[in-house]
């Protein structure tokens, strides 16, 4: 009787020992898979705040230009319809430096449409053009900078799997804006 309590009760410390240990390894496999489902979710968040960042950034860009062109029309061509190479033209422009504004070709094209203009509407738009233009650079360095940073965070080694993993980037990382 004694043998077979024994027998019983070590198959019930076998299957305790069983327990325990797959209790032991669910334990420390569950830590592990929430890490990285935190991981899977933080890195879509990141990446889709990046992508957001750098459309906003863009869509600032061509507000810029917009704003640019509507102004200058007002001043220079008054009620006249907005002529189709003046978008480009601004565009141009305003990727130039600050430092070194050379608006002749602007003038130019305005002169071209419009018979005289005032010295005082020539510097108000000199003013105008230089204004666009600083903003527009400062704009294109925040650009810039939340591309290399999002850049950074697709090369790192941890970042950049759960991004790739995920389908990151969605859009196009090339230095020039999406301009029309």
């Amino acid at each position: 009787m004694q043998g077979e309590n024994k027998a019983a009760n070590e198959a019930v410390k076998g299957r305790s020992d069983k327990r325990t240990r797959y209790l032991i390894l669910s334990g420390s496999l569950l830590p592990v898979l929430l890490a990285g489902i935190i991981s899977h979710v933080t890195a879509n968040a990141l990446g889709d705040l990046s992508e957001a960042r750098i459309k906003e950034s863009q869509w600032q860009l061509e507000t810029i230009v917009s704003k640019c062109i509507d102004r200058l029309q007002d001043i220079a061509l008054g009620t006249e319809a907005r002529p189709a190479g003046l978008r480009p033209l601004i565009d141009r422009h305003l990727r130039v430096n600050p430092s070194k504004p050379d608006n002749r070709e602007i003038f130019e094209w305005i002169e071209a449409r419009r018979s005289s203009m005032s010295d005082f509407r020539h510097d108000k738009l000199d003013n105008l053009i230089l204004e666009a233009r600083k903003d527009y650079q400062r704009e294109l360095a925040e650009l810039q900078k939340i591309k290399k940073t999002y850049r950074e965070h697709l090369e790192s080694f941890y970042a950049g799997f759960w991004l790739r993993r995920n389908g990151y980037p969605r859009i196009d990382l090339t230095d020039r804006p999406n301009q029309q």
